[in-house]
């Protein structure tokens, strides 16, 4: 498997994976957002939406200090 929490704050120390990368991905997958039903489904379903707020990259993991605009995307 791949783990890939520590590329929020840095490049990855072992696998090839960059912060940008981890900010890409999350990128991606901040286009879906969770949605309320009538009826219990099961599992929640993800729903595809126009107007999800950009990610950027944090400076060092902090999201007090965001850094550049990143566009969804995988590694």
């Amino acid at each position: 498997g791949l783990t890939v929490g520590c590329a929020q704050c840095h490049d990855h120390a072992y696998d090839p994976l960059s912060q940008a990368d981890f900010y890409r991905l999350r990128a991606f997958f901040d286009n879906t957002v969770l949605t309320a039903r009538d009826k219990p489904l099961g599992p929640q379903v993800r729903v595809f939406t126009e107007g999800v707020p950009a990610s950027t990259v944090f400076v060092r993991g902090e999201f007090r200090r965001p850094g550049p605009v990143i566009q969804p995307g995988y590694p």
